[in-house]
């Protein structure tokens, strides 16, 4: 599975005063739980404090479906929780939902830039 950090202006401030992290808040265990759902790709940037976080990523799956999390937190538990449990969705459901509403699309619309083009929006 690749991972792409791809961090946003956001990112760029939140990580400048606390610490980034460029396994994009996954675990090794978690990741071989993504792989064994059939994610292909995470694209996004996570940062940290002592027991908060905050992060956008973007999976791709191996059926070019696609999911969108929101890694903030203020707790110990991380910022993926319960990863066996993550669904993708159409590609272009989940453009949608960005480009829908554009300060979102400023932050994150350029993870879509890696998302392989055989998949449709």
């Amino acid at each position: 599975m690749e991972l792409i950090h791809a961090i946003s202006q956001d990112g760029i401030r939140y990580c400048g005063d606390y610490g980034a992290d460029d396994d994009i808040g996954l675990s090794e265990g978690q990741k071989r739980v993504l792989e064994s759902i059939g994610a292909i790709k995470v694209i996004g940037w996570y940062g940290y404090g002592s027991y908060e976080g905050s992060g956008e990523a973007l999976i791709v799956f191996n059926d070019g479906t696609l999911s969108l999390e929101n890694l903030g937190h203020c707790s110990c538990y991380g910022p993926w929780d319960n990863v066996e449990d993550i669904k993708g969705r159409p590609a272009e459901v989940v453009r949608k939902s960005v480009t829908d509403n554009p300060e979102y699309w400023e932050q994150i619309g350029h993870f879509f830039d890696h998302v392989d083009t055989k998949v449709e929006y």
